[in-house]
């Protein structure tokens, strides 16, 4: 089972949310799929430490001119 919330932040860029995950304790990580467009960065959370995980987290910043002011979502 997955959830799924899509954040579209008015004004960000690429630079600002990733930093925002990485104080979140995220980090930087492949994605096999590759399902989004070049440019795309892919994060991850788990907590391997006293195994308080049982579940991740994975977060998706892509390209979207769409829906955010700078260009990213």
């Amino acid at each position: 089972m997955s959830i799924v919330i899509e954040y579209y932040p008015e004004n960000a860029s690429k630079e600002e949310l990733t930093e925002f995950l990485k104080q979140e304790n995220f980090q930087k990580c492949d994605y096999f799929l590759k399902p989004f467009p070049k440019g795309t960065t892919y994060l991850s959370w788990f907590e391997q430490k006293d195994y308080k995980s049982i579940d991740g987290l994975e977060a998706v910043i892509y390209p979207d001119k769409e829906n955010s002011k700078k260009g990213w979502s």
